[in-house]
């Protein structure tokens, strides 16, 4: 643990929460959780963030606010924590082992299943002991686990450990964590863990559709709980006549860069000199081949590849690069936190149907239609395209304006952090209930 947490607060004394985390604030995982703690900062009297797989070699890269502690497992990888967690607990190994072979999964996903519980009980262990000191002295508590995945997992299984039977469990539910991974979408302990937390939030309308059609364990319990992103450092500078897309994002498939360069490539093609800039680590062989293919198909100094940038990084180069349009055309998302910053800074966005991504363009407040069908060609990405480049200024110039009203009226961090974070704080101080008033979403 890295400070002590405050003995007292003046007045009426303030719960606490334990934030479960991937990695946060280790590494570079997880950008986006920085803008949410400081509203949590605000409603608690203390904040413990408890990072449930980070890197073993990882370092502290982050500052978190001054009322924010950190712990974090043994220094140790997910397969030799969960080997360790075999060799030393046998018995409850045992049990585990029977659990999974008693399920219907296929044998692969067993295996999955297997590894996935074996980890959650090390991980579970370790960060109950560490934390026991802390939630011992805090009447008023609650556990929120930022994935619908591990991190809540192992926020039950404190729970159930330390013996805090009143104390609720609340998780986020993004993308991954909601519609699966792979082929089969298969997620473990999917019905378990919906089953024993106490609240899903989730990010987006569809997600939450998604979960309520699929898990009657849910029974309810789901709420909408947009995520946000801060004011511009320097908004409404987007520029049509400068014809430069932007986009933010990993290298990685299911991001569908190629598919983006082909639309590029065909603009270009038809004689508009647009340009392109991409922000996101270009590390990998897939980040190499990717790079690649923009050298053989657009134009030379036409691209650039800018490289993974903090939160802060993204909104500075925002502010001061102009930029024409955002896209994104993912094959899943969960709620694009760099469309939202997009939005803030008055930029035009193209993105794809899918997932929360949908809910991030409205057309009937003056947006502009950049809504594409979920898979769409590279010809569809391109009309899009040139139709934004070829409107009048005094459109284009509308359609920025409505981009930046949009983000103020649904995607402020200022509204929905700081809605969450007083829902969180009313959560920790009433305790468990079977019978909890669900609001509707923001």
């Amino acid at each position: 643990m890295s400070r002590d947490a405050p003995s007292s607060i003046p007045g009426r004394v303030k719960p606490s929460v334990v934030l479960f985390t991937r990695s946060f604030p280790f590494g570079s995982g997880e950008p986006f959780i920085e803008a949410e703690l400081q509203y949590l900062a605000s409603e608690f009297a203390s904040v413990i963030i408890a990072p449930v797989n980070a890197d073993p070699s990882a370092v502290h890269a982050r500052e978190v606010p001054p009322q924010v502690l950190v712990v974090r497992p043994a220094k140790r990888s997910a397969l030799v924590s969960a080997a360790r967690f075999g060799v030393l607990h046998p018995i409850q190994s045992g049990r585990i082992l029977l659990t999974v072979l008693r399920t219907n999964e296929p044998p692969t996903d067993k295996l999955l299943d297997l590894k996935y519980r074996m980890l959650a009980a090390a991980r579970t262990r370790d960060l109950a002991r560490m934390l026991s000191a802390f939630v011992s002295t805090n009447s008023a508590l609650v556990l929120y686990a930022y994935w619908l995945h591990l991190p809540a997992s192992i926020a039950i299984g404190v729970r159930e450990r330390l013996g805090l039977p009143t104390v609720p469990v609340v998780s986020r539910a993004h993308r991954f964590d909601i519609y699966g991974e792979g082929s089969r979408g298969y997620l473990p302990q999917r019905e378990e863990i919906i089953s024993m937390v106490d609240e899903v939030a989730a990010v987006s309308e569809a997600g939450a559709r998604y979960l309520s059609d699929r898990w009657p364990a849910v029974d309810g319990k789901v709420i909408v709980s947009r995520l946000g992103a801060p004011a511009a450092l320097g908004e409404m500078n987007s520029d049509r006549r400068a014809l430069l897309v932007r986009s933010c994002s990993r290298i990685v498939p299911f991001k569908r860069i190629p598919l983006l360069i082909d639309a590029l490539a065909e603009v270009q093609r038809r004689g508009i000199h647009v340009r392109w800039e991409h922000i996101g680590s270009v590390d990998g062989a897939y980040a190499s081949t990717v790079r690649d293919l923009a050298e053989e198909r657009l134009r030379s100094g036409t691209f650039s590849f800018l490289g993974a940038m903090s939160n802060t990084g993204v909104r500075e180069w925002h502010a001061d690069h102009a930029a024409t349009v955002f896209v994104n055309v993912s094959e899943s998302e969960g709620v694009p936190v760099s469309i939202l910053e997009a939005l803030a800074q008055g930029l035009p966005v193209i993105a794809t149907d899918v997932g929360g991504s949908t809910e991030t363009i409205n057309t009937t407040a003056g947006m502009f239609p950049g809504l594409l069908k979920a898979d769409p060609t590279a010809r569809d990405i391109a009309d899009r395209l040139e139709d934004l480049f070829t409107v009048s200024d005094a459109e284009y110039c509308r359609f920025a304006v409505a981009s930046r009203s949009y983000w103020e009226h649904a995607w402020a961090d200022t509204k929905n952090f700081g809605s969450f974070a007083t829902r969180l704080r009313q959560i920790a101080e009433e305790g468990r209930t079977t019978n909890r008033a669900h609001t509707p979403g923001q």
